[in-house]
């Protein structure tokens, strides 16, 4: 059912699966039965609603995406599918920039990141399968099989690297893998607000956590059939302070939100994050997994404000309790740190104030000096893993949270 819902056509098909049966009953009904005829007419005309619907939506689609009638990178098969692969920039002996977004999502979020990165050196994004332009993979999308996909795209396109990996939120979780697993390939990670395990464990299992969040049936079939440009609540992207918020996108802001509004879109982000919840002892959890890697953790600045502390908690993560609060806190602390302790070389810097979860769109030029400070060290090091006893923060790096 996911792969037919994940079609353009899907919404049409749908309105003729009623308009068809009303149109033979209203030929039909002559002059029998009351009943037949208004079934008719229902039918054919919620067919008809749907079918304006579902019209719109694809012709809204078009608009949005004239600018690329080819996709901007290049499609990569790696075995039945394609990634989608977009690199630029000089090639020359510096790592390469890998950016990729959170959630399960296209990599058009981290596009003005990588705009910037491709003037002065090599930088690439990588559409995780069944986003963006990528085509649907196999199931179950785990942490594991992206890590792969990842490599196998970036390979099959003679992208060597080494990698200076910069993983937001979810992505993350997806670079401090792709580490692990092909070490060496990687000479450095930046995790922006990256997602900690012990987050995942303890927020996403919870009575509402998004590892249980159901089938998105109502949010597919809203945005099928043209809700959600309408219905804001549908898609967050329509709401009038989105677009703001990505005012840096510049031009990608309009092809990325068409994009994110459809069917297969909605569907493959279900899929993976629900997947993002499981992992085996193939994927990263526990410190020192990344051995001397140069690692680069930006974390949120923490709330001073008691009450707002516990409002969050309560608003968010469901939690009452005082004794349930103060392990959310500890647990929330203890996890500000677990990227950099993923590594002796790990550092852990603070993201200015109110800069927020999304500071790739809030804070730029703030992420992109921290890439270029984890580079600096990489590149001063000739590529290699130091192996020293003594980890140190980067230079002008803040290596202590606030009290």
């Amino acid at each position: 059912m996911s792969a037919f819902l994940s079609l353009p056509i899907a919404g049409p098909v749908i309105a003729l699966a009623f308009i068809a049966p009303g149109l033979f009953l209203l030929l039909h009904a002559g002059n029998k039965t009351l009943l037949r005829r208004v079934s008719g007419r229902m039918l054919t005309g919620f067919g008809v609603l749907l079918m304006m619907g579902a019209l719109t939506f694809l012709l809204n689609q078009r608009s949005a995406l004239s600018g690329f009638s080819e996709a901007p990178g290049t499609l990569v098969d790696i075995g039945g599918y394609k990634i989608h692969v977009l690199c630029e920039g000089p090639r020359d002996d510096e790592p390469t920039d890998l950016w990729i977004s959170g959630g399960y999502s296209q990599e058009l979020h981290l596009y003005h990141l990588h705009a910037e990165a491709r003037k002065t050196r090599r930088s690439c994004l990588v559409d995780r399968a069944g986003t963006g332009w990528s085509e649907r993979g196999p199931l179950p999308r785990t942490t594991k099989r992206t890590v792969d996909e990842f490599e196998a795209a970036l390979r099959e396109l003679g992208e060597d690297g080494p990698f200076v990996i910069i993983g937001h939120s979810l992505g993350a979780v997806i670079g401090a893998n792709f580490a692990a697993h092909y070490p060496e390939r990687v000479v450095g990670l930046v995790a922006v607000d990256g997602t900690p395990w012990a987050l995942v464990n303890a927020t996403g299992h919870g009575p509402e956590g998004w590892c249980k969040s159901p089938y998105p049936t109502f949010l597919v079939l809203g945005s099928m059939f043209g809700l959600g440009q309408a219905l804001p609540f549908l898609n967050p992207l329509n709401h009038p302070d989105a677009e703001a918020l990505h005012a840096p996108l510049g031009e990608m802001w309009e092809p990325l939100k068409a994009i994110e509004s459809q069917p297969r879109s909605l569907i493959t982000a279900h899929e993976g994050l629900k997947e993002s919840c499981f992992g085996g002892y193939d994927v990263v959890k526990l410190p020192g997994s990344l051995g001397d890697l140069p690692i680069l953790s930006i974390v949120q600045q923490a709330h001073a404000d008691e009450a707002q502390t516990l409002a969050e908690a309560k608003l968010w993560q469901r939690i009452e309790g005082k004794t349930a609060i103060a392990n959310w806190r500890r647990t929330s602390e203890a996890a500000r740190e677990e990227y950099a302790n993923y590594s002796t070389r790990g550092a852990t810097i603070v993201a200015p104030k109110d800069a927020g979860h999304l500071m790739t769109l809030t804070e730029p030029a703030f992420v992109l000096a921290a890439v270029d400070s984890l580079r600096a060290q990489v590149v001063s090091e000739d590529r290699r893993r130091p192996s020293i006893d003594d980890p140190r923060p980067l230079d002008g790096a803040r290596s202590a949270l606030p009290e």
